[in-house]
């Protein structure tokens, strides 16, 4: 199933930029991936920190931030 992309706008807030993630951010571990996205793209973490925060490996993450951009990102 392709997911439609979203094209983050300059200027965008927080809270248009956490919706589009939990709009377009869905399947399983959805709510995981949510959250490892916000985390990141908030500037707070490194992959190496999300993946001990959330108890994944850094490639998880990796793989995860990078279907974020996929989604988020035109």
């Amino acid at each position: 199933m392709m997911q439609e992309q979203v094209k983050i706008k300059e200027g965008m807030t927080a809270d248009e930029l956490k919706a589009a993630i939990e709009q377009h951010i869905i399947g399983p571990r959805s709510e995981r991936d949510r959250a490892v996205i916000w985390a990141y793209m908030t500037g707070k973490y490194t992959y190496e920190t999300l993946a001990e925060e959330f108890e994944i490996s850094v490639s998880t993450v990796q793989r995860i931030i990078e279907r974020g951009r996929g989604i988020l990102y035109e």
